[in-house]
């Protein structure tokens, strides 16, 4: 009798001891599973994190040729290539010029080679906007120069588009001799990082193409000569004004001069709309200002939170008197900055890249 009441003991703890090894099992394989995930998500965080600093390369200057071997090295680290280079489109015809080229180079392709885009991968990744991937070019043969690269030992390939202001104004290029290079991980990297570089290739192109243009910067040079061939300002302040006007419209301008040992800003020369207690002569104080604003980036930094409040509060004022937009150059003198110009416009979005070169490079005569 004992005998058999041990028996079933033993079996009713065997048959608990599984049913509870079973649900352990169950939550540890949850907890495997979450853990994996966890670890799944902060790693492709931790990716996109460098990812967007990587785009940082290119995104805080106007001359990429400066940086474009920096930002292609750090491409490298992410996705694996043996070239890299970014298409341009040349605006009013059907080629694109091969702006940034790094890497392996075979097919003797270099730098502002002018290249039809009919049949190019280009042409189907700016028409698409979609990007392109092949596993292996010897069994998808379909475009000009894919013997070319063949031949290069060029096996593998990845064309993302170039999209800015929601248009396509080139392509970012990555090729390599493995077969299978690229997938839907590489994808999603290099089309971010597209995003993000994508309007500021297009500025740097704008950029060149207006430093190109003589005439116009011939026209800010005569401008600047009114104020440099003075040492009295005032004679000549309101004819400068006035051939400002003739290339960057405004409705507002002044000179500011910084105050040595002070948080603060002297309104050295002014014209056009009023702003209160913001007139010639007047000490404001520098915090929340354009020119804080541009003081800061100089530095790396951006606004604190108290100073983007101050700038809210002085943005508000002027749109309360119609000011709508604005914008500000910093003049510098012997490797220190000395002051700012500023313009305000009724018009909204009043001021873009043509306008900050001009502006600039006033600003670099003028100081």
């Amino acid at each position: 009798m004992l005998l058999a009441a041990h028996a079933g003991t033993e079996r009713r703890f065997t048959s608990e001891s599984l049913a509870l090894a079973e649900t352990f099992a169950s939550h540890a394989a949850v907890a495997l599973q979450n853990a994996r995930l966890h670890e799944a998500t902060r790693s492709y965080a931790a990716q996109i994190d460098l990812v967007d600093e990587v785009a940082r390369i290119i995104t805080t200057t106007l001359n990429i040729d400066e940086v474009y071997e920096q930002f292609a090295q750090e491409v490298n680290k992410l996705v694996d290539f043996d070239r890299l280079y970014i298409n341009i489109l040349e605006p009013g015809s059907d080629a694109y010029i091969i702006k940034y080229p790094f890497g392996r180079n075979h097919l003797d392709a270099q730098s502002g080679d002018l290249v039809p885009l009919a049949g190019s991968h280009t042409e189907q990744a700016v028409r698409t906007g979609e990007s392109v991937i092949r596993e292996d070019i010897s069994t998808d043969i379909r475009y000009v120069n894919d013997q070319r690269h063949l031949a290069a030992g060029l096996y593998s390939d990845i064309v993302v588009p170039l999209i800015a202001k929601g248009k396509a104004v080139g392509t970012m290029n990555l090729r390599n001799h493995r077969i299978g290079t690229y997938g839907q991980r590489e994808k999603v990297i290099l089309e971010r990082l597209a995003s993000q570089i994508a309007p500021a290739i297009e500025n740097a192109r704008l950029y060149q193409d207006l430093q190109a243009s003589g005439e116009e910067m011939a026209l800010v040079d005569g401008v600047a000569g009114i104020i440099t061939a003075t040492l009295d300002i005032d004679q000549v302040y309101e004819q400068f004004v006035q051939e400002v006007k003739k290339l960057v419209d405004f409705d507002r301008i002044n000179i500011n001069i910084l105050e040595p040992g002070a948080d603060a800003l002297l309104i050295k020369y002014f014209h056009g709309t009023s702003l209160e207690g913001r007139s010639r002569g007047n000490t404001v104080p520098l915090e929340g200002t354009l020119t804080h604003q541009l003081l800061e980036r100089e530095q790396g930094r951006e606004l604190d939170a108290k100073s983007r409040a101050t700038m809210e509060k002085i943005e508000a004022g002027c749109r309360a008197i119609g000011l709508h937009s604005g914008t500000a150059v910093l003049l510098k003198s012997k490797g220190g900055v000395i002051g700012s110009l500023v313009l305000r416009s009724c018009r909204e979005e009043a001021f873009g890249l043509r306008e900050q070169i001009i502006l600039e490079r006033l600003a670099s005569q003028i100081a």
